[in-house]
């Protein structure tokens, strides 16, 4: 998860083949943002190479970079069908746009059963597994915690013990009543509301992946504001990329590389988005168990075959620190790891290499 709102509204449609700006942007920092990038358009930049082709554009309220090692012709083709891939999930999974299947289900969920497409519904029962599996650190139904503590809605004071004892009646997927007959969920409480802006980027990626294979591309590296895909081969031949981990405490400076071949990273971190609160700096990624932002890391980079799974997991085992993380990497297949965290003035850097 970059994790400033994920999934937030950018409308865009496409044209001709090109997307192009429909509506006003969410928030002057993705104004900001796009303006530093230079990209109000998908937009094809001159190649280093004959083969190398590199678009970018705004979308999921980040920038896209999307380079092929193709032709011209298949390069074009692929950067359209990645557009429209994560433009599906943008709409679908949009907890700020009124018209997404999101919304929808949340402003109902708790009155009626509210029935589902199949995308989406795939989508929750992945997470459902997904929270299972990481002991309750992932959970889509964290949102009213996030509410709570200003990350959806301004406030200035640290919420009381008691504000967040009752958004918690409000989260878990234990309060979820899933029917796999009709595809649709039901809240059991009043007030509960999903948020997939921990899990939006990594499914639009492996959709994007899928997209850009069938237009034809093999050689391509997807960078969805930090969400990263790698396949076949890098611009010298090789059959990897090199991917930097940002230092989360000294801007633009890489702390460490790691070698990404026909695979998915993610990282998350608290240097990013976060709230101000009487004077004291919060994390946005929030520990559903406790109800309070986690404290105590600064990142985590994971490296997984779905790009799902590096959104999930980069998550979870932000919140459950390095020990618990290692004992669900093994039983999840996954072998690489990577925790920054403060140690005293310092930062330290422990990369988590396991043999499954």
């Amino acid at each position: 998860m970059s994790k400033c709102p994920d999934n937030c509204k950018n409308c865009h449609e496409v044209c001709d083949g090109k997307p192009k700006m429909l509506s006003k942007l969410q928030t002057w920092g993705i104004l900001l943002l796009i303006a530093i990038a230079g990209c109000f358009m998908m937009t094809l930049k001159q190649p280093v190479s004959e083969s190398e082709k590199y678009f970018s554009y705004p979308i999921m309220g980040t920038v896209c970079s999307v380079t092929f090692f193709e032709n011209s012709d298949i390069s074009e083709k692929a950067a359209k069908a990645v557009y429209q891939e994560f433009k599906k999930v943008e709409d679908m999974c949009n907890i700020f746009n009124p018209e997404s299947e999101i919304s929808k289900l949340n402003i109902s969920a708790d009155t009626n059963p509210f029935a589902c497409s199949n995308e989406l519904y795939a989508l929750l029962i992945y997470c459902r597994n997904a929270c299972k599996i990481t002991n309750g650190a992932f959970d889509i139904t964290a949102k009213p915690l996030m509410d709570l503590w200003g990350f959806y809605q301004k406030r200035n004071t640290v919420p009381s013990p008691d504000e967040i004892k009752n958004a918690l009646t409000k989260t878990g997927m234990n309060k979820v009543i899933f029917n796999d007959a009709e595809k649709s969920v039901f809240f059991s409480v009043k007030g509960m509301a999903f948020d997939l802006g921990g899990i939006a980027k990594g499914a639009a990626l492996d959709n994007a992946v899928k997209a850009a294979k069938n237009a034809g591309a093999e050689n391509f590296i997807l960078n969805l504001g930090g969400n990263i895909a790698a396949f076949g081969k890098n611009k010298d031949g090789k059959d990897f990329f090199e991917v930097g981990i940002q230092s989360p405490r000294k801007g633009e400076k890489i702390s460490s590389t790691l070698k990404l071949s026909n695979s998915f990273c993610a990282t998350s971190g608290d240097y990013e988005r976060f709230v101000t609160l009487n004077g004291k700096k919060y994390s946005h990624i929030m520990n559903p168990l406790t109800g309070y932002p986690v404290q105590n890391m600064y990142s985590t980079t994971v490296v997984t075959e779905k790009g799902i799974d590096s959104d999930i997991y980069s998550t979870a085992f932000f919140i459950l620190g390095k020990s618990e993380a290692e004992k669900i990497a093994k039983k999840a297949g996954i072998n690489q790891v990577f925790f920054i965290f403060p140690v005293e003035d310092n930062l330290k850097t422990y990369s988590l290499f396991i043999k499954n």
